[in-house]
C-alpha cells in the first residue's frame, strides 16, 4: 500500500486551522490569567500543571508542523535557513515554557512572584503569537512559490 503525503497546500490548510485554534487558546489563557489574577490568592502549582498541559499541545502542534506539514519535506533553498530557525524556535518557545512551569513549580507566597510569572507568561504569550504569524508568512511564500 502506497501512502503518500499530503500536498504542500493541505497542509498548509491544516496548518491555519491549528493556528486558528492555537490563537484561540492563547486568548482563553489571557482571559483565564487576568481572572486568577484579580480573584486575589495564585496556585502557582495549579498553573504549572496547566502549562504543562498547554506545553504538550504546543509541542504535538510544533511537531506536526515539522514532520507532517508544510514546514517539513523538502523546501527551496532560498526557503531552507527560514524553516531552519522556525524549527529552532519551536525548541526555544518549548525551553522558555519549560523553565516558566519550573519557575511556577517553585514559586512561594514571596512578593512579586506571581508579578513576574505573570509577566513572564505575557511575554511568552506575546513571542508564540508573533512566531505563528511569521510561519504563516513562511507557509503562505512556500505554498505561493514566493520566497524570500
Amino acid at each position: 500500500m502506497n501512502i503518500t503525503p499530503p500536498s504542500r497546500s493541505a497542509s498548509a490548510h491544516s496548518l491555519e486551522h491549528e493556528h486558528r485554534q492555537l490563537h484561540r487558546e492563547i486568548e482563553e489563557w489571557r482571559r483565564w490569567w487576568q481572572e486568577l489574577s484579580q480573584l486575589g490568592e495564585p496556585h502557582f502549582g495549579e498553573m504549572g500543571d496547566r502549562l504543562a498541559q498547554f506545553r504538550e499541545h504546543l509541542a504535538t502542534h510544533f511537531q506536526h508542523e515539522e514532520f507532517r506539514g508544510p514546514l517539513s519535506g523538502p523546501v527551496p533553498s532560498l526557503a531552507a535557513d527560514q524553516v531552519a530557525a522556525i524549527w529552532q524556535e519551536h525548541a526555544q518557545l518549548l525551553a522558555e515554557l519549560d523553565d516558566l512551569i519550573r519557575r511556577l513549580h517553585a514559586c512561594g507566597s514571596e512578593i512579586g512572584c506571581w508579578g513576574e510569572a505573570r509577566q513572564a507568561f505575557e511575554t511568552f504569550l506575546d513571542r508564540l503569537h508573533a512566531h505563528e504569524v511569521h510561519e504563516s508568512k513562511i507557509v503562505a511564500g512556500l505554498i505561493q512559490g514566493n520566497v524570500s
